[in-house]
């Protein structure tokens, strides 16, 4: 399984499942690289897509 908002780069082999939203991986084996938001960033987009629907 691999999360929403999940960044894989060219080339990585993902070896695990990828429970981490908002994350970016890369590397032989898929290593986490960075978080791509902030905590803040990840609640207001959350906020936004419950008023949205």
């Amino acid at each position: 399984m691999i999360a929403d908002h999940v960044t894989i780069g060219a080339g990585a082999v993902v070896v695990k499942s990828i429970e981490e939203s908002y994350t970016t991986w890369g590397g032989v084996p898929a290593t986490k690289i960075s978080n791509n938001f902030s905590v803040e960033n990840i609640d207001r987009e959350n906020r936004v897509k419950k008023v949205k629907v």
